[in-house]
């Protein structure tokens, strides 16, 4: 992220690849300057989806989510 971020300060980058739905990662990368993040099968597996699990899916959208937001409240009191 600093790589790209260095000579085009401007720029909003989403990482897609290699987001981990825990509150390490997430803290990571919000800390190195990601908008926004992309996860997809780590998050959402295909046999949550083939089991129609979908209680399971919104408890882990809801639990990334509210650490999104920590890890955002903690980059803003730095």
């Amino acid at each position: 992220m600093s790589s790209v971020r260095g000579p085009m300060p401007w720029a909003s980058l989403m990482p897609t690849g290699g987001v981990e739905p825990t509150a390490q990662s997430i803290l990571e990368w919000i800390h190195a300057g990601a908008v926004a993040l992309g996860m997809g099968s780590k998050l959402i597996t295909p046999e949550l989806v083939k089991n129609q699990n979908w209680k399971e899916i919104e408890d882990r959208i809801r639990a990334t989510l509210a650490l999104i937001e920590a890890a955002k409240k903690s980059k803003q009191a730095k």
